[in-house]
């Protein structure tokens, strides 16, 4: 049986990653994008440059998934060393999909 609108709403919810992050001395909670900001990522990177940038500072959350960076502070954000950067960005690109070996974890489940 298919499933109602109401169900697919109820059902719909983005789970939070904690990825420890030495090199910021941390935890960082990670969320999947809604579809708005996966819309709002694509059209701004229509040339597929800075897209990585785009889904990582849009995913970095706060523990209720309130998201921790505004589109502006992007730059700075990257700013930060490579070696604190890789762990968010594997995070962010495995849990928005984004990549063939993202997708094809997602299809092992």
């Amino acid at each position: 049986m298919p499933l109602t609108k109401d169900q697919i709403l109820a059902a719909a919810k983005r789970d939070i990653t904690t990825v420890h992050v030495p090199a910021l001395g941390g935890d960082v909670c990670v969320r999947p994008l809604s579809g708005a900001e996966a819309s709002e990522v694509y059209a701004a990177c229509s040339d597929r440059k800075g897209i990585t940038e785009a889904i990582v500072a849009r995913s970095l959350c706060d523990d209720q998934g309130n998201r921790l960076f505004e589109v502006s502070e992007t730059a700075a954000l990257f700013d930060k060393p490579y070696n604190a950067l890789t762990p968010l960005m594997e995070a962010a690109m495995r849990i928005n999909l984004v990549g063939i070996e993202a997708q094809d974890d997602a299809k092992k489940g």
